[in-house]
């Protein structure tokens, strides 16, 4: 009896998902065993109530919020990283010259800022560097 019932909380009630001999065993001692009888009860009463108890849902309401969560998304601007914006800002030719504008405002403010090297004043070499050496 013992057996029987291991088997039955395994399997459950149906016979026909226990291993053949093991059913084949068990519709016999159902057949003598009374005690077999209200395990076998009590078993198809219990998978009666799981599955009755299991919510139902409405395809209309599964469509419902699959749509609403569509439209969050939808809603829901995506922002870019920061690096990505601004190699789509460097890319633009406007942002570029003006970068670049502002670099050359740069390199004159400190020439001005540190004057231009004496030449020959002190006989040592003079410093000379092109636009190409500074910006690129």
């Amino acid at each position: 009896m013992k057996h029987f019932q291991t088997l039955l909380d395994r399997y459950g009630p149906d016979f026909d998902q226990w291993p053949r001999e093991a059913a084949r065993k068990a519709r016999r001692l159902m057949l003598t065993s009374k005690d077999a009888r209200a395990a076998y009860d009590r078993s198809t009463e219990l998978e009666f109530r799981i599955a009755s108890s299991r919510p139902s849902v409405s395809e209309e309401s599964v469509r419902r919020v699959i749509n609403r969560s569509m439209l969050s998304i939808a809603q829901t601007a995506r922002r870019l990283p920061l690096i990505d914006r601004f190699r789509i800002l460097m890319a633009a030719p406007i942002p570029r010259v003006a970068f670049v504008m502002g670099l050359t405002a740069i390199g004159f403010g400190l020439g001005i800022a540190l004057g231009a090297p004496e030449v020959g004043a002190t006989g040592g070499p003079v410093l000379t560097a092109s636009a190409d050496d500074a910006l690129f």
